[in-house]
């Protein structure tokens, strides 16, 4: 199905036109008008689909003259001037010829190219309206639309103007169109119109076919170049999202890693510390505790973070006046995000059997919203000690 649009420029006197467009889907079945806009009166008032598609536009009126091309008695002088445009049409049953001044006509060509304005075909003159009329009788008038077509006795046709235009339809294949509509439903004709022969001499002096390509394809490279622009910057955009995301990712695993280590390099202060204090306690013993502290420490979620431990913890007796020590026992004190949390890590330390008992000395949460306080006691395994010895 074809798409186009129609421009219709009606020349009422030197510097009066008014304008009709109409947007057309046609096959060979049947003329679909999607939108009409009659006696537009500027060409700014011009409606927005005459600038997106391809356009028919058909001229008439005053200036345009529209004769049997047998009535054109200096035929040669008026090709020879090079002062017209011409467009012929031959049948069948006519031979005519359509004039138009090239300063008339490139007055309003030049304003339509400017508007960018996409024309393919120019059609001159009343000779399309032929297409509405079934059958041209000797010396019978037939009036369609602002015109008047009679063959006289010498099979000649003559193309009268200046009527007055009629209201009311007219029929064409079964279906009725205003009158006012004849000059575009007659242009839309024209284009499956294989009986017509149609020659001008526009393509000749203003290169139409060439500027009409020129433009079309000029807009469509236009489209395509800004499609693959956004298109890029598209792939560009999903790109530098992935690879933020993979950064984002790996900076998690890094501060996650990070929180590891800072753990691990806080238990081994407090167990030095704890070391230096326990002097009575032999560097053996303190080497296999310090595997023990760093397996417990290794199985620490996260969501627990440790704030003192303290590896067989003493009490001074004031009676003997010495240091006594608990040597089966680690005191931890620290923070986790939830009770739950801090209990699966507890039974975890048990089935590991790295430690044989524990007690929750103390566990503080203000609310839901903030770290609990834990103190905890952990008994650990002296078998598990003997055999790190081994």
């Amino acid at each position: 199905m074809k798409k186009f649009a129609v421009i219709e420029l009606l020349l009422e006197m030197e510097d009066k036109i008014s304008f009709s467009c109409c947007n057309i889907m046609y096959d060979t079945k049947e003329i679909i008008i999607k939108e009409v806009d009659l006696e537009i009166d500027s060409f700014d008032d011009l409606p927005a689909y005459v600038f997106n598609t391809t356009v028919l536009l058909s001229i008439h009126g005053k200036g345009i003259i529209t004769k049997d091309i047998h009535q054109v008695t200096n035929m040669d002088e008026v090709l020879s001037t090079g002062q017209s445009y011409t467009q012929t049409w031959i049948t069948e049953d006519y031979h005519l010829l359509s004039m138009i001044r090239q300063e008339l006509m490139n007055k309003y060509l030049t304003l339509l190219f400017e508007m960018n304005i996409h024309i393919k075909n120019i059609y001159l003159g009343a000779a399309p309206l032929l297409q509405l009329i079934h059958e041209i009788s000797e010396n019978k008038t037939i009036n369609t639309y602002s015109y008047s077509f009679v063959f006289d006795n010498q099979k000649q046709l003559k193309i009268s103007s200046g009527l007055q235009t009629e209201k009311g339809d007219f029929v064409y294949k079964n279906t009725n169109y205003p009158i006012k509509q004849s000059m575009l439903i007659s242009i839309a004709l024209l284009e499956n119109n294989n009986k017509l022969s149609i020659t001008d001499s526009f393509n000749e002096k203003i290169n139409l076919k060439s500027r009409f390509l020129y433009n079309r394809y000029f807009k469509l490279v236009q489209r395509t170049a800004i499609f693959l622009f956004f298109t890029l910057l598209l792939i560009n955009f999903l790109i530098f999202k992935m690879i933020s995301q993979k950064n984002t990712s790996v900076n998690v695993e890094y501060l996650q890693l990070d929180k590891l280590k800072s753990k691990e390099d806080s238990l081994r202060r407090i167990i030095n510390e704890q070391e230096k204090k326990n002097t009575n306690v032999g560097n053996k013993t303190n080497f296999f505790l310090s595997i023990l502290t760093d397996r417990i420490a290794s199985t620490i979620p996260e969501g627990i973070k440790l704030s003192e431990i303290n590896v067989n913890p003493s009490k001074f007796l004031r009676e003997q006046k010495v240091f006594r020590f608990d040597f089966d026992k680690i005191l931890v004190n620290g923070y986790a995000d939830n009770s739950y949390l801090l209990n699966q890590w507890l039974k975890l330390l048990e089935n590991k059997s790295l430690i044989t008992k524990s007690n929750v000395i103390t566990y503080k949460q203000e609310s839901g919203l903030s770290n609990g306080y834990f103190e905890l006691e952990f008994y650990y395994n002296n078998q598990w000690l003997g055999l790190i010895k081994k």
